[in-house]
């Protein structure tokens, strides 16, 4: 049985369920940063963007951001309605993604 990790101080980016290191990394996450990041990139290419070319871009910029948390921002930024899904394109997998921009 595993018994929940709750904390005042809690976030919602870690379940109930997570081992404590979970809630730990969880609340080192900088999303808001991550979101800003996104948004700078977004604004600077003033194009439509793939989640892999934002991914790149960040890299080569000497970013720290992981993929994932950039996705998971891009994805933050949807909902608020800062960003919308604008199209498609192949990707360098050869598979169709998503082309992105700003609302």
């Amino acid at each position: 049985m595993t018994i929940p990790m709750i904390f005042p101080d809690d976030t919602s980016r870690a379940r109930r369920s997570d081992p404590i290191e979970s809630h730990l990394a969880a609340d080192r996450n900088d999303t808001a940063g991550s979101r800003r990041a996104v948004l700078l990139i977004m604004q600077a290419y003033r194009r439509q963007l793939t989640d892999h070319e934002i991914e790149t871009i960040h890299t080569e910029a000497g970013g720290h951001y992981t993929g994932q948390r950039l996705r998971t921002a891009r994805h933050e930024l949807v909902d608020k309605g800062e960003v919308v899904h604008d199209g498609w394109k192949l990707g360098p997998s050869g598979y169709r993604t998503r082309l992105w921009r700003l609302s």
